[in-house]
C-alpha cells in the first residue's frame, strides 16, 4: 500500500510512467512550421516535467531541452549515441548529415560513385 492509497483510499494512477531514455516524438504545431517540414522531431526522454502537465525531452540534434505533452514513445526503442551528428544552416532550412556507424558503407558508396564518374568522363573523352 503507497502512502497515497492510505490517504486518498484509492490507487494512485501511474501511467504516465515511461521508460527513462526511451525515444519520443515531439508533435511541432502548424503554426511552427511549413508545409514541408517534418511534423514531429525524434528526442529522448529525460523525466517529467516539474512546472507543467508535460514530458521533459532532449533533443540531441538541437541539443537543448523541450517540454510538450504531445508526445508519441517507443518505449522500446533506445537513442543511438554512438551516432554523430553533423548539423549545417542553409540560408533556407537545416540539411543533416547522419554519420557513424553507415559510415563505412557511404564512403564504398562513394568510392563507386567516383569510379563510375572517372568511366563516364572517359568515355565522353
Amino acid at each position: 500500500m503507497t502512502p497515497e492509497e492510505a490517504w486518498s483510499g484509492e490507487k494512485p494512477s501511474i501511467d504516465y510512467f515511461r521508460v527513462f531514455g526511451c525515444v519520443g516524438y515531439i508533435h511541432i504545431p502548424d503554426a511552427k512550421r511549413n508545409k514541408l517540414e517534418d511534423k514531429s522531431v525524434s528526442c529522448v526522454l529525460f523525466g517529467v516535467s516539474s512546472e507543467s502537465k508535460g514530458y521533459r525531452m532532449f533533443d540531441p540534434v538541437e541539443k537543448k531541452l523541450i517540454v510538450s505533452r504531445d508526445v508519441v514513445f517507443k518505449e522500446d526503442r533506445e537513442w543511438d549515441w554512438k551516432i554523430l551528428i553533423v548539423k549545417q544552416s542553409w540560408s533556407r532550412g537545416k540539411i543533416l548529415k547522419i554519420m557513424g556507424t553507415q559510415m563505412k558503407k557511404e564512403k564504398s558508396q562513394r568510392n563507386r560513385l567516383n569510379q563510375l564518374n572517372q568511366l563516364l568522363k572517359l568515355i565522353v573523352q
